[in-house]
């Protein structure tokens, strides 16, 4: 049945709408007003935290209401948007499971940080919930015994991976290497001192004084681990004084008590487990800071909530547009060449991206390699191929071989290389993301993306000390 409205009734329902959003908009408001606590207080309260869970709270009552209201603003051709509507589909799961995820770090470290451990941002969630469930029923030989068991082989050699591309753990990835090999050999003695001058040193790159100094800044806009509750609370445990000399087990790394000579009984798995997962907590705050992101941006506009409701419907779009992925095992020789021009290689491809950037590197086209690396926002622009030319003039690229790899994820891939330069011929990772115009993460096949080399400074840094020796 076709309605016909005039001119007055036409006018009151566009009233009716115009206020239907005014009040949306006041509900935002309000959501945003009571979800504003101290971002110090707990990890939960972090921007980024409170950005999702305001804008889950205010999706999941809009997606109550939204039908009903769309049936009233249909009748004068001012319909809700379909993709709108869409995207709020499944928002009230979301909505528990976010506030789950959100909520488990500050349980986490309430129960573990005194013993030692804390969350960070690539700990496994899975692990979390396990550890979190055994901490609220006081089971604690038991959950610290599943944290120890997770830094295995497989975890220490994925997470020393990761750190390869950040500028601070490049030069001290191959004591990081030897420091492993000592756990898994069960030379805890050795492991422990080389992982504690490492905690150290790696944070003295990104601020004026070492991880264990009293006036250490500890802290990073955003970040999960690098928060009071985290990477501070946990310095405070690790810094206790240690005044007596002692051979009982020891249980956490009190830094003075060992490095001091005074915990004798410091040697064991699970003190080296934990300065490991230190570590590896440490280098969001290292990334941030080599980003120029350790504090917060300037505010930005205020964002309405229908561009909000928008941005989530253009998200979800994009994941249904995602092109199917199959994992890829890479054989060179058969697949492509191990080395050549990029005209060789299968348009698109990680393989394709690093292979451009070896042959300009090869031919000194130094700043066309830069097309190839992350941009670096502590450096100007004009001024970065100078630098580049500067630091590889005295290390020549004479020939590479690129070797076979397994290409299993959508944003990232890590592909070994034989180089020869100057007088050493050396294999080296290199960890390529795919990303998009604005340098952010995103999956390969979607419009704008390509990938990038994120390890190049780890690179440059094994190379110097490879040549060092020589």
């Amino acid at each position: 049945m076709k309605v016909a409205f005039d001119q007055e009734s036409r006018s009151m329902l566009r009233k009716i709408t115009e206020q239907i959003e005014a009040r949306l908009q006041k509900f935002a408001d309000a959501v945003e007003a009571q979800a504003n606590p101290d971002p110090q207080e707990k990890i939960a309260n972090i921007e980024e935290h409170r950005e999702v869970l305001n804008v889950l709270r205010l999706a999941d009552t809009a997606s109550k209401w939204f039908p009903r209201v769309d049936r009233v603003t249909r009748l004068f051709g001012r319909p809700i948007p379909q993709d709108i509507l869409k995207a709020l589909e499944g928002v009230a799961e979301q909505r528990v499971l976010a506030e789950k995820l959100i909520h488990a770090p500050d349980e986490f470290n309430e129960l573990f940080a005194a013993r030692g451990w804390i969350v960070f941002e690539t700990l496994d969630f899975e692990l979390v919930e396990k550890t979190l469930a055994l901490g609220r029923e006081e089971k604690w030989d038991e959950a610290e015994a599943l944290l120890v068991a997770h830094y295995d082989e497989e975890n220490l050699s994925f997470q020393l991976r990761r750190l390869q591309w950040l500028k601070a753990f490049g030069p001290r990835m191959e004591l990081l290497t030897l420091a492993k090999n000592d756990y898994l050999h069960e030379r805890y003695h050795a492991s422990i001192l080389v992982v504690l001058t490492l905690i150290d040193g790696v944070a003295n790159e990104v601020g004026d004084v070492g991880f264990f100094a009293r006036d250490a800044d500890l802290t990073a806009w955003n970040s999960i681990s690098a928060h009071p509750k985290g990477l501070v609370e946990l310095q405070r445990v690790m810094t206790k004084s240690r005044t007596k000399t002692t051979s009982e087990l020891l249980t956490v790394p009190f830094r003075h008590g060992i490095l001091h000579g005074r915990d004798l009984g410091y040697a064991n798995k699970i003190v080296a487990s934990k300065c490991w997962a230190t570590l590896f907590a440490i280098a969001d705050l290292v990334s941030r800071a080599e980003r120029g992101g350790r504090l917060a941006p300037s505010p930005d506009e205020k964002e309405s909530t229908w561009s909000i409701l928008r941005r989530m419907a253009k998200s979800k779009s994009q994941m249904d547009k995602l092109p199917a992925f199959e994992a890829r095992s890479m054989t060179v020789g058969v697949d492509f060449p191990a080395s050549g021009s990029a005209d060789e290689y299968g348009k698109g491809t990680p393989e394709r991206e690093l292979a451009a950037f070896l042959e300009n590197w090869r031919r000194a086209r130094f700043a066309l390699m830069l097309e190839h690396l992350f941009d670096e926002p502590t450096i100007k622009p004009k001024a970065r191929p100078g630098l580049l030319a500067k630091g590889l003039r005295q290390l020549p690229l004479t020939a590479y071989a690129i070797e076979s790899f397994p290409d299993d994820y959508q944003t990232r891939v890590v592909i070994r290389v034989e180089l020869h330069v100057a007088a050493i011929v050396q294999r080296f990772d290199f960890v390529l993301n795919c990303v998009d115009r604005r340098e952010e993460f995103t999956f390969r096949g979607l419009q704008d993306s390509r990938w990038k080399i994120r390890n190049w400074h780890s690179v440059l840094g094994q190379l110097e000390a490879a040549l060092s020796c020589v």
